[in-house]
């Protein structure tokens, strides 16, 4: 999950339970439409580990760059300065792992999800706690703040999500009760409608605040399978690894492409604009998409295991982390990927600066790191 992300195929509870290998494959690369591009971007650490007691599940930075947010199994989550890496506040109220945090788009607050069934919101100045619990009956293991920082949305692993107010904790809407475990969700960008979207890769959209449905239920593909949705929850990619994935535009409830050579896709992710897609195969191909279907770039690769990937903001630079510790970095235009970093353990988040010139992973071996690009 990149910023933005949750969240993904295999979201932060999956990929700490099960973190699903991809095999070698012979095919050799070449790239689509777009001409390739000489990979030239460096990665340099910046002060030493960002450290927790277990491992890491989010790694976020700051809207403004200035903070980065961890989130840890050690039941804590911290703040640190994006500049020197150094700790600002170390918070310890939750009283289990947790699994996710998210900052409110206008960077006052943040939002952390917990394994005892509890999300909570901070200040993202003082790390001082401001609201919540929002309490459920099951683990809570994603937040998420509205666009306008109002309202925050929580998903739960008694099948459901809810609706609180960011500032005084109150719930707002009824329990959003699902057929299926809900494993990601997104506000769309007018704040009045929320997606969530099924491990059986069905999609609901409900009205915020009242929590009512909006329309009927939309299944991702045509066989039922998992899915990765995009930003403002408007497209989804069914991920049915017994087919190929599909494109599907959630408002207007249509496939709007058909990623045919793409068989057995295992994992995907969305750039921050939902013009790029990345999609792995268990056969250890990767290629990258534009939002029509068209292919940009393929790279075969005898690396192992993908388990957290993020486009920069611009959309140019794809990052990719791995179950055995391994960050690579490459031009999404074509051109051979980096290996540009590593940790002892999996790579269960990347996530890039808004002004592209860094780069935060956080990983299972207890810690995150922080890196400065040089282009």
């Amino acid at each position: 999950m990149s910023g933005s992300p949750v969240v993904a195929v295999l979201i932060f509870f999956a990929m700490i339970h099960s973190l699903d290998g991809a095999a070698n494959s012979g095919e050799t690369g070449g790239t689509g439409n777009v001409p390739a591009e000489k990979s030239s971007i460096t990665l340099q650490p910046v002060g030493g580990p960002l450290k927790h007691f277990a491992g890491v599940t989010c790694a976020r930075f700051s809207p403004d760059g200035r903070r980065v947010l961890t989130s840890s199994l050690d039941n804590g989550a911290r703040l640190w300065d994006s500049t020197t890496g150094s700790l600002l506040s170390d918070l310890s109220e939750h009283d289990d792992r947790v699994l996710h945090a998210e900052f409110s788009p206008d960077g006052k607050r943040f939002v952390t999800a917990s394994a005892d069934n509890t999300a909570r919101v901070w200040s993202a100045e003082t790390g001082d706690w401001v609201t919540g619990p929002f309490q459920h009956e099951a683990d809570v293991f994603l937040a998420y703040f509205s666009p306008d920082s109002r309202t925050v949305a929580t998903i739960s692993g008694e099948r459901s999500a809810r609706f609180w107010n960011a500032t005084n904790g109150e719930p707002i809407s009824p329990t959003l009760l699902h057929s299926n475990r809900v494993t990601q969700g997104a506000f769309r960008s007018d704040n009045k409608t929320f997606v969530t979207i099924t491990e059986d890769g069905v999609l609901r959209t409900w009205s915020v605040p009242a929590g009512e449905p909006v329309g009927v239920p939309l299944s991702s593909s045509i066989d039922k399978g998992m899915a990765e949705l995009g930003p403002n929850g408007r497209m989804a990619l069914s991920l049915d690894r017994n087919n190929y994935p599909r494109l599907v535009n959630v408002v207007e409830h249509r496939v709007t492409a058909e990623l045919a050579t793409a068989t057995n896709t295992v994992f995907a992710r969305f750039s921050p604009d939902g013009q790029r897609i990345l999609t792995v195969q268990d056969s250890g191909i990767e290629r990258i998409w534009d939002a029509r279907g068209s292919i940009i770039n393929v790279t075969v690769t005898d690396m192992r295991g993908v388990t957290s990937a993020a486009f920069s903001r611009d959309g140019q630079w794809l990052a990719v982390g791995h179950r055995n510790g391994e960050l690579r970095l490459r031009s999404v235009r074509g051109g051979a990927a980096t290996s540009a970093g590593q940790h002892n353990n999996s790579i269960l988040w990347v996530e890039f600066s808004p002004d592209g010139k860094s780069l935060v992973t956080g990983s299972l071996d207890g810690t995150a790191i922080l890196w400065r690009i040089a282009r």
